[in-house]
């Protein structure tokens, strides 16, 4: 009688052990809809590049503007479900970006390093209508920004939220950074302003502005005890020229 209640408890657990995992594995998907290039489409997303490809010279951040403003506000997102988009609706949507808007300088883009983008809202931002979080792997390594001779060198998964100011004119949106390792390479120039004092600390904030007909970008660090103002670097988005030090 022992030998069978020890069989039938083994039994049991192996069961469980198999099985659980699948029903723990469908309960995640359940609540994770992977976004066609369909779906991306009837959002609008040609025409919310075609409001920022001419203003910005760095042709990804329209393209990732795009993404974001088809879901952020998503009636799923409040309800606990990731939208998840792929590469396989990733490619097609920059393919046909390109012909749209002649966007030529996405052909040999950081947007082939974005392997996959998750948008999703955390408990705490259920409610919060202008913020969602967001997951994005990537091909981890540094990136130059054009014409600034600076560049940011991320890690291969990202992970962060995004607050979309539609309140006043200025369009901002603020990316709140919460993995850390993304950091400045500065160019000498840079160096020499600051006496390389910024730079060697984490960006935690992204912030994109629109000031008196230009965007304006800035790459703030992450705040300590001995800097509790926000410092880092901004530079002009509409031109892309040097990057400067920028202090709040």
């Amino acid at each position: 009688m022992i030998l069978q209640k020890h069989t039938k408890i083994v039994v049991t657990l192996s069961v469980i052990l198999v099985i659980g995992p699948l029903f723990s594995f469908g309960a995640q998907n359940r609540y994770r809809k992977y976004l066609r290039l369909a779906d991306v489409e009837k959002m609008g997303a040609y025409d919310i590049m075609k409001l920022y490809n001419d203003e910005m010279c760095i042709k990804e951040v329209p393209f990732l503007i795009a993404l974001h403003r088809c879901f952020y506000q998503d009636q799923r997102l409040p309800k606990g479900f990731k939208l998840v988009l792929r590469q396989n609706t990733i490619m097609p949507l920059k393919k046909k970006a390109l012909k749209q808007h002649g966007m030529k300088e996405l052909e040999e883009s950081l947007i082939d390093k974005l392997d996959s983008l998750v948008l999703y809202k955390s408990r705490k931002n259920r409610y919060k209508k202008n913020l969602c979080n967001f997951i994005a792997y990537v091909d981890s390594g540094a990136y130059e920004i054009p014409k600034t001779g600076a560049k940011i060198v991320i890690p291969n998964v990202i992970k962060g939220s995004i607050y979309y100011n539609r309140k006043n004119r200025t369009n901002k949106m603020t990316i709140y950074l919460h993995t850390g390792g993304i950091k400045l390479e500065l160019p000498k120039y840079a160096k020499r302003i600051t006496l390389g004092i910024l730079s060697d600390m984490d960006i935690g904030i992204a912030e994109l502005e629109f000031i008196k007909g230009t965007w304006i970008t800035r790459l703030l660090y992450v705040k300590s005890k001995e800097n509790p103002k926000r410092k880092g670097w901004s530079f002009n988005m509409t031109k892309c020229n040097k990057i400067r030090p920028y202090s709040k």
